[in-house]
């Protein structure tokens, strides 16, 4: 199952919370790409558990992936 939804315009980028390889599963997460998740963890051995880390305004900002989701749907 793939929804692709579109990321809203009020949506935090992905980039502001992830970086490198991280970012590639942030980046299907806000899409809402099921297949994308499934085989980056399936496939690529993602851990969903992981932090990402990216410098936003002299701050490290760690997320899970989880963190992600869900700030992204509320």
């Amino acid at each position: 199952m793939n929804t692709n939804e579109k990321i809203s315009k009020n949506t935090p980028p992905p980039q502001e919370f992830f970086q490198g390889k991280d970012l590639i599963m942030a980046k299907a997460i806000a899409e809402s790409n099921i297949t994308e998740i499934e085989r980056l963890i399936t496939r690529e051995n993602y851990d969903v558990n992981a932090r990402g880390h990216v410098t936003s305004h002299g701050r490290v900002q760690q997320f899970t992936y989880l963190n992600y989701a869900v700030l992204i749907r509320n």
